[in-house]
């Protein structure tokens, strides 16, 4: 923008166009009066006013322009198709010029009436729809109403709009505003062709929504399926087979024990040697639970309860370690091949 100002200033002025038509190139000798006379205009200047005029680089005047004579041409279709509808004729010029009846100004203002009440019904349907989406209540006003123009005065309307697309080359009297009925005919035949379309579009959507609803309830219930049966199996699982597994609740090693099978990996704070000084207790509890109680160094520490549904889910998630009690370092897979063998087994 600024590259295009000053390309509009033009060259860059002479010293004589700057300080007027008075001045005169001075000689050599001269310089010392060039200084004081130039400090001398400075000065004045300064005092003086100075005006500048600001011209946008970017004319929005013709876009403005045209759409007011779209909006003009869009308005005279509409009082156009009002008007065929109480008062039939051969031609709009024709309509136009005839006077209508005290029966066509009467049909007029029944149709417009239907058409008001029609578009306010739509518009509480709207209302009722958006607050079904938004809880909150809109602030209620009062609701304006246009008074409805006769059939006189639309018409008067639109010779003064048909006027001004003549003038502009939209229309001709000299065919009796043809193109306008050309343009509402064109309209008519595109406004079918796009509402067949939206009635297939629309026929798709519905037919897509159907079938992920469906796709929906039966993955709702092959969800409830699996949880059933994941609950049936841990509860058969707990339940004991023989005598001897009924008996075995819980599961007791030491620290070391579970070393060398490979369960534990390492307690923070501990060599492998004092290992003998800390045990484990693992006893089974609620369907697919498990209580473990632990001494370190003969301290006896909080219950930790395991969730064997939660142990299968790491290692589903492929995390071979966990800890507990802040320090123990445990492997899930081995864990989980101990309360299998031990609480799930036959032996």
């Amino acid at each position: 923008v600024l590259h295009r100002l000053l390309k509009d200033l033009g060259p860059v002025p002479e010293i004589h166009e700057i300080l007027g038509d008075g001045y005169k190139h001075p000689g050599p000798s001269a310089a010392t009066d060039l200084v004081n006379s130039w400090e001398e205009r400075v000065a004045e200047g300064g005092k003086s006013e100075i005006s500048l005029t600001l011209k946008s680089a970017f004319d929005v005047t013709g876009q403005d322009d045209k759409d007011s004579i779209l909006n003009i041409f869009l308005q005279t279709k509409r009082m156009a198709a009002g008007i065929l509808q109480a008062q039939p004729g051969a031609n709009l010029k024709e309509i136009l010029d005839t006077k209508p009846t005290q029966e066509q100004s009467d049909n007029y203002l029944q149709i417009q009436e239907q058409k008001r009440d029609f578009e306010r019904k739509r518009a509480v349907e709207r209302v009722d729809s958006n607050q079904a989406i938004n809880t909150e209540k809109p602030k209620e006003g009062p609701t304006k109403q246009k008074n409805i123009l006769s059939l006189c005065d639309v018409k008067e309307g639109l010779r003064c709009n048909l006027a001004i697309l003549a003038k502009e080359g939209l229309c001709e009297v000299s065919n009796n505003y043809q193109a306008i009925l050309n343009s509402m005919a064109k309209d008519i035949r595109n406004q079918h062709r796009h509402r067949q379309q939206r009635k297939k579009e629309l026929a798709g959507l519905q037919g897509t929504l159907t079938a992920l609803e469906a796709k929906g309830k039966y993955f709702e219930d092959q969800r409830e399926s699996y949880t059933i049966y994941v609950d049936a199996c841990l509860s058969n699982l707990t339940k004991p087979k023989n005598k001897k597994s009924a008996i075995r609740k819980t599961i007791k090693y030491n620290a070391a024990k579970l070393h060398e099978k490979g369960v534990l990996l390492e307690i923070e704070g501990l060599s492998t040697g004092q290992f003998k000084g800390v045990s484990f207790e693992i006893e089974s509890g609620d369907t697919g639970k498990f209580n473990v109680y632990a001494k370190f160094m003969g301290v006896s520490m909080d219950k930790v309860e395991l969730v064997f549904e939660d142990l299968l889910q790491l290692q589903y998630e492929g995390v071979s370690v966990f800890k507990m009690y802040g320090c123990a370092k445990i492997n899930v897979n081995l864990l989980v091949f101990l309360i299998n063998k031990k609480f799930y087994g036959t032996t």
